[in-house]
């Protein structure tokens, strides 16, 4: 009874500390230093985009940052602790103004972030299609111990258009509860919010209901390490649709979707550029295939690029998989072989980092007009590596920001 007690108070406890380290992000509805101001309009954002040089006396953010921007707003992705600086755009009297947070990935480490420039700098500064090497900002960064702090930012170069373009592809649809993130792993909220953090694909999980409707879900099983829901525990194929839906939402408080869902939501309302749905059941891929196939229809006919892949992680989902009419006609992305890349005519062969470089498996890829993405990378030194070798064409990856990073300071040229 003591050993059931004391396991009962340690979930308790565990999830506790989980929701007090959940960390409190800004709303970018109301932010009091944008006030009053209008929307920038993205082809004077634009105008941002770079590698710049850092400056301060204390520099948690390194020495360099690439700004990128997205719809309103700027994203830095830093050199130094997997830092970044989401910020959002307001004009009001000639000023741009930016107000927003900056984090340090895999930290609890966070806080505020703004900064204003004239109008007319950012003109007088951009000359011949591109910023010159006169054109700075200074941002303010408050601490946790209260303070704030001043970073310069100077232009340094612009960011090149690669011979060889690298999907930075979104693990669970932006990273993992773990990491903190703004929204739930595998939430619509998050898998829009992407770009911000530096994806321009997502890699997503389904599962399937015990009425067989695709939904989006990591685990085969609820429990409140993705969940809030004391009704919804168990495995995932037990429980149909609608008591899914009634009974439980996400980690945080996001409604659980379905593949139809989210699909939609990526088609109409991002600008990603490849989704890789992860069939984690065998039971979910003739489903899965067919809103896969439904929302390529429907991104054809609108004019919208965006492949939609189904993912195979095991030989049970690649044996249900070649049971579907004109299997080698829908996208897919394969974890298993060269040769079941080859079998299937999957757009790609998705290994994980752990089987190492692989050069001879990439020179049959390329032969064969396929491509060759790795999972998961998160650490810098190791996503450095693998963007050096060249072997490959898309990076799964927690931290997105990161991969950008490396992507656009070293190898984007």
């Amino acid at each position: 009874m003591k050993a059931i007690l004391f396991l009962i108070l340690s979930i308790v406890f565990m999830n506790s500390c989980e929701l007090e380290n959940t960390l409190n992000y800004p709303n970018f509805d109301n932010l009091d230093f944008l006030k009053d101001s209008s929307p920038i309009e993205d082809s004077i954002l634009e105008q941002f985009n770079g590698i710049y040089n850092i400056t301060s006396e204390k520099n948690i953010f390194g020495k360099i940052a690439v700004i990128k921007a997205s719809s309103n707003y700027l994203s830095f992705f830093c050199e130094a602790n997997g830092s970044y600086i989401i910020v959002k755009g307001g004009i009001k009297d000639s000023l741009l103004k930016f107000e927003g947070y900056w984090r340090l990935s895999a930290t609890t480490n966070t806080g505020k972030f703004t900064f204003e420039i004239p109008f007319s700098s950012l003109l007088s500064n951009f000359k011949n299609g591109k910023l010159d090497s006169n054109f700075t900002f200074v941002g303010f960064a408050s601490t946790p111990n209260g303070k704030e702090e001043k970073f310069t930012f100077t232009f340094n170069k612009s960011i090149n258009n690669s011979s060889k373009h690298l999907l930075i592809i979104a693990h669970r649809g932006g990273g993992r509860n773990s990491d903190y993130l703004p929204y739930s792993e595998n939430s619509i909220e998050l898998m829009k919010y992407s770009n911000l953090l530096g994806a321009n694909s997502i890699e997503i999980d389904v599962q399937n209901s015990k009425d067989n409707i695709p939904f989006i879900y990591h685990d085969s099983f609820f429990s409140t390490r993705l969940i809030r829901g004391e009704f919804l525990v168990g495995s995932t194929s037990n429980f149909t649709l609608n008591q899914i839906k009634t009974f439980g939402m996400l980690k945080y408080g996001e409604k659980i979707p379905t593949l139809d869902e989210a699909l939609r939501a990526v088609v109409f309302e991002t600008s990603l550029e490849l989704v890789w749905v992860d069939c984690k059941t065998s039971s979910v891929v003739k489903g899965t295939v067919e809103i896969i196939n439904k929302y390529t229809n429907i991104a054809d006919d609108i004019g919208r690029k965006v492949q939609i892949c189904l993912g195979i992680p095991s030989d049970e989902v690649f044996s249900q998989f070649k049971l579907i009419e004109n299997y080698k006609n829908i996208n897919s992305i394969c974890e298993l072989s060269v040769d079941k890349v080859l079998d299937i005519n999957s757009i790609a062969f998705g290994p994980s980092w752990t089987i190492g470089l692989l050069k001879n498996e990439s020179e049959v890829i390329r032969k064969n007009d396929k491509q060759l993405f790795v999972w998961t990378l998160d650490e810098g030194l190791f996503i450095d590596k693998y963007l050096k070798s060249g072997l490959y064409d898309g990076i799964v990856t927690n931290y997105p920001s990161v991969v950008a990073f490396y992507y656009y300071t070293k190898y984007d040229n």
